[in-house]
């Protein structure tokens, strides 16, 4: 057997991150309920969480999942009219306006 082959049953490869985790806060669940349908309609794997947690429990869940991005929209987002994105394999975060 090759060393690629005995590598590849070693180290399987990483599975690549793929779709939008929508994390949001109180009284912002119009807005996310809004971004899902409109990432989904765009053919997008989209998940919204359902419980009401602390932001970073709601991002640590989107990572553990494997997401590509976690969309964030809380009090500041609804306000200013945007949402920020976080690219959860860079930690890079953008706003959308």
């Amino acid at each position: 057997m090759g060393m690629e082959r005995l590598y590849s049953l070693y180290c399987p490869p990483k599975e690549i991150r793929k779709g939008f985790y929508i994390c949001w806060m109180n009284n912002c669940e119009e807005k996310a309920l809004n971004i899902l349908f409109k990432y989904r309609k765009e053919n997008n794997i989209t998940v919204m969480d359902t419980g009401n947690r602390k932001l970073i429990k709601q991002i640590k869940q989107a990572d553990e999942s494997n997401f590509r991005y976690a969309i964030i929209i809380g009090k500041s987002e609804v306000e200013g009219n945007f949402i920020t994105r976080k690219d959860l394999e860079t930690g890079e975060e953008i706003r959308i306006f």
